[in-house]
């Protein structure tokens, strides 16, 4: 009789009889006891007697081809075309930022892995550090969207290779990058334009008017952080002021305010030419 079993126990019973158990690949639990079985396992096999004994046990040596082992370390590591500056460029052009009330509260890292194979397709990816369910989903879309690297060797032949990448999600870079991504009720096309809007001065210049105009509501203790989405018009007017992140009702009626009577922008521009393009704020009240 022939097993392919998962996991095997033999032990003795109180009466001193020998048992034989067998977790099967199915899934069942198989009594032996009594039989003589030939038992096939991942890492060998064994043959036992009606006694229950050991006769024979088979070592087999397992080991995939060279043609498809994945290396997690190697002579020659995979390179992304142009090095990390190039690989983190476009991570951060490529990113799609989520952007609704929860997702602004969170920051963080996703850590990916994936295989590089011989051929330089990244496949098989997968999170190691989870940051949050659609932060990592959005880490797993990014590598796989990666285009091919240039692949890593081992005794000079191209080999497939593991490759750990952490993708960070921060406020701060979508902010800096002007990278607009999600409305609250819809999803746009992550890609940015040519041009994105600019504050006149930059963003200090803007960072001042806000500070210099804002009006922190009477008699509250609150502090914190909203988040402001807007459109910034082909005429550089700001128009559809929304919340993406909330306070408090009466701090958000302050952000929104102060996002309305900005002045008009410099506009986006796509081809050359001027168009509608959304930029999101953070308005920040302190004590």
């Amino acid at each position: 009789m022939s097993v392919l079993f998962l996991d095997l126990a033999m032990f003795t019973t109180a009466n001193g009889q020998n048992q034989v158990m067998v977790v099967t690949s199915s899934g069942d639990t198989i009594d032996l006891s009594g039989s003589k079985v030939h038992i096939i396992g991942n890492n060998g096999s064994v043959d036992i007697d009606e006694d229950g004994h050991v006769r024979e046990r088979r070592q087999v040596e397992q080991s995939k081809s060279s043609e498809d082992k994945v290396y997690t370390s190697v002579e020659q590591m995979p390179t992304f075309p142009g090095g990390e500056s190039a690989l983190k460029n476009y991570i951060d052009s490529h990113i799609q930022f989520p952007v609704d009330e929860y997702a602004c509260s969170v920051e963080g890292r996703v850590v990916v892995k994936f295989v590089v194979t011989k051929t330089g397709s990244v496949e098989d990816v997968i999170v190691v550090r989870s940051l949050d369910d659609i932060f990592d989903r959005e880490a797993v879309r990014l590598c796989k969207s990666l285009p091919n690297f240039v692949p890593g060797r081992q005794n000079g032949k191209p080999v497939n290779v593991w490759y750990t990448l952490p993708i960070y999600f921060n406020w701060r870079n979508v902010i800096e990058k002007r990278r607009i991504i999600k409305t609250l009720d819809d999803v746009i096309d992550a890609s940015s334009v040519e041009q994105m809007p600019t504050f006149p001065g930059g963003e200090a210049a803007l960072i001042k008017w806000i500070n210099s105009h804002i009006q922190r509501p009477n008699d509250s203790c609150i502090q914190g952080k909203v988040i402001v989405q807007f459109v910034v018009t082909k005429t550089g007017r700001v128009g559809d002021v929304k919340i993406v992140r909330s306070l408090d009702k009466e701090f958000d009626q302050e952000a929104i305010r102060v996002c309305k009577s900005l002045p008009n922008f410099i506009p986006g521009r796509q081809d050359g030419k001027p168009v509608a393009t959304w930029y999101t704020i953070p308005i920040t009240f302190k004590l």
